[in-house]
């Protein structure tokens, strides 16, 4: 199994068991037999072993998910080794369509907690519970028309299926504490930024070097990569704004924890520290704005998520674009978040570097975006020539 930091086809696929599925209408009785047995076992092979696949979370709807499709590969085994395929009454048929769809859907949703950001999977751990629930009212439903009774199986078979159906009809959404507390210490971290707060370090190095096990500068980029996708995406499971903090939050904690942005810092001159310092200082890539490629003096998030500097990104808006520099994004409106985790970051660079920093007071964030014709915004940009 890949390791969850590399990540596959699922990387776009927020909502794991989104989309519409098929079982294939060419399968004979025996072949669809034959076709649910293999993808049963190839689950069981896959994820069945702790030591082969070790996501961080979900692990006890994981393992409860594993031990029901177990049970079901018996029974399919039993099926498909018998003479009397053609005999099999037709609702075992139609059963056995369905459970193709949800053994297929399972494989699916346990890819996706294998191989998926670590972070997203934490904040979308409610979400991902339910999608393991559903799966339970999926078995328990087909189980109920399922005429076990009238199948001739061995009694330990029959034994197990039967719990395995009063199981699945008594299951209700189980939330693992440890990964909903873990969500939560997150959320903590943003809130406190919010407030004008730096987290305690310390509690930042436990809940991401020893929880997360993010712990190198590989770890952090790619994450910060996959929530960027999220939001390039433009999914309805993407909250620009909350994944724009958890960005920031992260970069934060890469600097924080690591000591050093040495492999992101880029080469860009700043007009800011030519009159402080040699020019020769290299910036954080980071910590610069992706439209002047200058240190950010006041770093704030836009409708999709992305960080700019407020004064870039505010004359962006007043020559008439309506989009997000960084990704096309169509932007719902102009009104900016203070990226208060990133604001923090920059005034601890530049006070190790002895350099000057005044973080630019509260801006009203309740701005809207100009409805400039193109004849305006050339009239603002000739206003800002003389400006």
């Amino acid at each position: 199994m890949s390791s969850p930091l590399v990540f596959s086809s699922l990387r776009r696929r927020k909502t794991p068991l989104s989309g519409a599925f098929f079982t294939p209408a060419d399968l004979g009785d025996l072949e669809l037999i034959r076709t649910v047995e293999s993808i049963a076992g190839d689950l069981i092979s896959c994820c069945g072993n702790p030591d082969a696949f070790p996501p961080l979370f979900q692990r006890k709807n994981i393992r409860s998910l594993i031990r029901k499709v177990d049970i079901l590969l018996a029974l399919l085994k039993l099926l498909g080794s018998g003479d009397s395929i053609s005999q099999l009454p037709s609702s075992v048929i139609t059963c056995l369509k369905e459970l193709y769809i949800v053994i297929h859907r399972a494989r699916i949703l346990l890819d996706f907690c294998s191989q998926s950001s670590r972070i997203w999977l934490l904040l979308q751990n409610p979400q991902i519970s339910g999608h393991f629930h559903d799966l339970n009212i999926e078995i328990a439903t087909i189980l109920d028309v399922f005429p076990l009774r009238e199948l001739d199986l061995p009694g330990d078979v029959r034994e197990q299926v039967e719990l395995l159906h009063r199981h699945c009809r008594r299951s209700n959404l189980f939330l693992e504490p440890r990964d909903e507390a873990q969500r939560l210490r997150i959320f903590s971290f943003l809130e406190k930024f919010e407030k004008g707060e730096a987290p305690d370090q310390a509690d930042l190095r436990s809940a991401f070097f020893h929880c997360l096990r993010i712990r190198d500068a590989k770890d952090f980029l790619a994450e910060i990569e996959y929530l960027e996708d999220q939001i390039c995406s433009q999914e309805e499971d993407a909250d620009p704004s909350l994944l724009g903090g958890v960005i920031a939050l992260l970069r934060y904690c890469r600097f924080r924890l690591l000591g050093s942005l040495e492999e992101e810092e880029t080469k860009n001159r700043n007009s800011f520290f030519q009159l402080n310092r040699e020019p020769s200082i290299s910036i954080p890539k980071d910590l610069c704005c992706p439209i002047s490629l200058d240190l950010m003096k006041d770093p704030v998030i836009t409708s999709s998520g992305q960080t700019y500097d407020r004064a870039s990104i505010t004359q962006w808006i007043e020559e008439g674009h309506r989009t997000c520099p960084n990704s096309g994004q169509m932007l719902s409106h102009s009104r900016f978040m203070p990226n208060r985790a990133l604001r923090n970051l920059i005034a601890q660079w530049c006070m190790g570097q002895g350099i000057p920093y005044d973080p630019p007071d509260e801006h009203d964030t309740s701005s809207t975006m100009s409805s400039s014709s193109a004849a305006a915004a050339a009239a603002n940009k000739k206003q800002q020539k003389f400006c």
